[in-house]
């Protein structure tokens, strides 16, 4: 497993409007090579390109990948922001045993 999806606090899943679809994570994991080190940064970045490209996205989801399970926090229809649920930064990111084992093979 990657490390980007492996340490992201934030998943965003796009569906555009011409039927692609897209998913990103976020960049916000403590790192000395990192210019994002906080989750609260992460989520604002992707933020950021949903609304540079809102003429282009039909949904825009945004999760919240450090509970289990990933719990919806943010969704967007056309260009409109539905859902929004507080998110509390202190939360540490939950590391499940099938994903410990997957990064040692």
């Amino acid at each position: 497993m990657p490390k980007l999806i492996y340490d992201s606090c934030f998943k965003m899943v796009l569906y555009y409007y011409d039927g692609n679809s897209r998913t990103r994570y976020s960049w916000d994991w403590n790192d000395k090579h990192s210019k994002m080190i906080k989750p609260q940064t992460g989520l604002n970045q992707l933020e950021r390109h949903i609304r540079a490209n809102l003429s282009k996205i039909r949904t825009a989801l945004i999760y919240d990948i450090r509970l289990v399970p990933d719990t919806l926090i943010r969704q967007w229809n056309d260009g409109r922001l539905v859902l929004e649920k507080e998110v509390d930064f202190t939360i540490r990111k939950v590391y499940l045993p099938q994903n410990t084992q997957a990064l040692k093979r």
